[in-house]
């Protein structure tokens, strides 16, 4: 069998639990979506309608048969290999649980899926922050159906603990799945195991020559941001605290090295970034300046020495520019078909210094291009509703704060001699300033997140997260 799927895909994510859970080996051909490989020619004659999953298996007459839908796919399953047995041996049974399949798969994933959200931003200028309110209205009221439907039946309470109310929870009572899926054990990845190797495996994921995708040997967590819009050449993402094993204030995925942290915990997390985006990463000793510095295969030996600088610019294939930030905010530039790509830290103090328009200026030298033709990603940072201030800072961006007024862009006065700055929007002043056209992202805030996002301004001490770009071969 082979199987076409994303990594970042809920449907196809299904597929690969039904398969594992029957004990099934197959063959994983990688396809990006965000990069739009689905719209490959190859693809197309694989699957018609250009979707992932999508299961080949050997058809009754001897040829190849392509399954799609993911529900069809694991009915197909279900009915081929019945053992261990997917669904209740009972009608209604049986009936209940493609009851609480379809509410996911019919009335919360077709609204949410990357078609749709494209389409909203693309078609209808949907803002970032509208997107992601879209995204989470219709996921949170198709969860409380789920929730409900689990919540009423008598035999739920054996599989799924009731929970309580508390932050971040839609409901007290409902069935708690995270509860429930603590209590399994974490199985080691192992170069032996032949059906791991196939969905998470050290090895890597094998690739179908023929079809000619990249490899991807690790899958990011789910909430990791993942930048769309940069093109085919270019991968981008910003880590979030998930994925990682650091413990206590550095919980998990802390790639911070001079924050307290314990140093193993900080290499591992380190690699498996590496290890995520396929690209060797290159980090900064950040200071809070200006500075820029163009870097290469030769940062990311082992042993190399690490650069003062807040911003860093590179040219070559498989080597990745990395900010750390745990409030500050990170932007990512892309120059068009991968010629360059730079990553810049601008705190407030770098921002206003010109680390932004540094880095702008370095990626267009570095590609030959003009700033209107530079794509923007601007990461988690801390909101305009968390940021306050003092008039020292309102004078480095060249505020008068005596004569402060709600008129001034990026400020808001709050209580007496502070204000709250829009750090995203500083910045999408100052690309704007020097020509930049396209910008996205900056509507996540790291201080009103704490379970997804380290703050250095909420917590002190606390890990750091990093937001990385590179060139695809």
């Amino acid at each position: 069998m082979r199987l076409y799927s994303y990594f970042r895909s809920s449907a196809s994510y299904r597929v690969r639990i039904a398969l594992a859970l029957k004990g099934l080996s197959f063959e994983y051909v990688p396809v990006h979506l965000v990069k739009n490989e689905q719209l490959a020619p190859a693809f197309r004659a694989v699957a018609p309608a250009q979707l992932v999953p999508a299961l080949v298996v050997d058809g009754a007459d001897g040829r190849m048969a392509t399954l799609t839908q993911s529900l069809a796919i694991i009915e197909y399953l279900e009915e081929t290999v019945p053992e261990p047995p997917l669904l209740p041996k009972d009608a209604l049974g049986r009936a209940r649980v493609r009851t609480l399949a379809l509410d996911i798969a019919c009335e919360i994933h077709p609204l949410d899926n990357l078609r749709v959200l494209r389409y909203l931003q693309r078609e209808l200028k949907v803002s970032d922050a509208d997107k992601d309110r879209w995204y989470r209205h219709w996921v949170e009221t198709g969860l409380e159906v789920v929730e409900r439907e689990l919540a009423g039946h008598p035999s739920t309470g054996r599989f799924l603990p009731r929970r309580h109310a508390g932050p971040g929870r839609l409901r007290a009572g409902a069935a708690d799945l995270q509860c429930q899926a603590r209590r399994h054990p974490v199985r080691a990845l192992s170069d032996r195991d032949a059906r791991l190797r196939c969905l998470h495996g050290r090895s890597g994921i094998r690739v179908d020559a023929t079809f000619g995708l990249p490899r991807r040997r690790v899958s990011a967590p789910h909430d990791w941001l993942a930048p769309d819009g940069f093109g085919t050449r270019v991968g981008a993402l910003m880590t979030t605290r998930a994925g990682g094993c650091s413990e206590g204030r550095y919980a998990s995925m802390n790639v911070g090295s001079a924050v307290g942290d314990v140093l193993d915990a900080v290499r591992a997390n380190r690699a498996r970034l590496a290890s995520t985006i396929g690209a060797a990463p290159v980090f900064l000793r950040q200071v809070h300046g200006v500075r820029v510095v163009r870097v290469g295969a030769a940062d990311a030996a082992d042993g190399a020495a690490v650069h003062d600088a807040d911003a860093c610019v590179c040219t070559e294939v498989g080597i990745a520019c990395v900010v750390q930030a745990a409030d500050c905010l990170p932007v990512l530039l892309a120059a068009p078909d991968g010629r360059a790509v730079a990553a810049a830290h601008a705190g407030w103090r770098g921002l206003a210094g010109g680390v932004v328009e540094a880095a702008v200026g370095a990626v267009c030298d570095a590609a030959g291009c003009a700033p209107g033709a530079l794509r923007a990603w601007l990461g988690a940072c801390i909101g305009p509703r968390a940021f306050e201030v003092g008039a020292d800072v309102l004078q480095a961006f060249g505020v008068n704060a005596a004569a402060q007024d709600r008129s001034a862009v990026g400020f808001v006065p709050c209580a007496d001699g502070k204000w709250l700055a829009d750090l995203p929007g500083l910045a999408r002043d100052r690309l704007a300033a020097v020509g930049v056209e396209r910008i996205d992202g900056g509507s996540w805030c790291t201080v009103e997140e704490p379970s997804r996002f380290f703050s250095f301004r909420r917590d002190g001490v606390t890990g750091r997260m990093a937001a990385a770009i590179w060139i695809e071969p």
